[in-house]
């Protein structure tokens, strides 16, 4: 999904200012992006992507 953390966290600020920005709700992939970068950033410092749950 993402090459490098920079790369995640450049899509994750995205979808941040789109949701601070815009009164429409985000998208279901986006929350389920940003959950599942939650997760990683949780259980690894890797950097590598795993899957979310």
């Amino acid at each position: 999904m993402c090459s490098t953390i920079k790369h995640c966290e450049d899509i994750a600020m995205r979808i941040l200012n789109k949701l601070f920005t815009k009164p429409t709700r985000p998208s279901h992939s986006e929350v389920s992006y940003l959950e599942a970068l939650a997760t990683n950033a949780r259980h690894s410092r890797t950097g590598r992507p795993t899957t979310a749950r």
